[in-house]
C-alpha cells in the first residue's frame, strides 16, 4: 500500500495491523468492515 492510499483511507492499515496482531486474515476484516459502514466496495472511517 503506498503512502497515498493509506492517507486516503486510514481503515487499510488499521486492518493490517490487526490481521498480524491477532492473526485473523485481513480479508476477513476488509469483509466485516464493509457490512458494518453498509457501504459496498468502500470502507468509512467512524460510520
Amino acid at each position: 500500500m503506498t503512502a497515498a492510499a493509506a492517507a486516503t483511507n486510514p481503515c487499510e492499515p488499521e486492518i493490517l495491523r490487526a490481521a498480524d496482531r491477532y492473526g485473523v486474515p485481513a480479508g476477513i476484516l476488509y469483509a466485516v468492515g464493509l457490512t458494518e459502514t453498509g457501504n459496498k466496495g468502500s470502507l468509512q472511517p467512524n460510520a
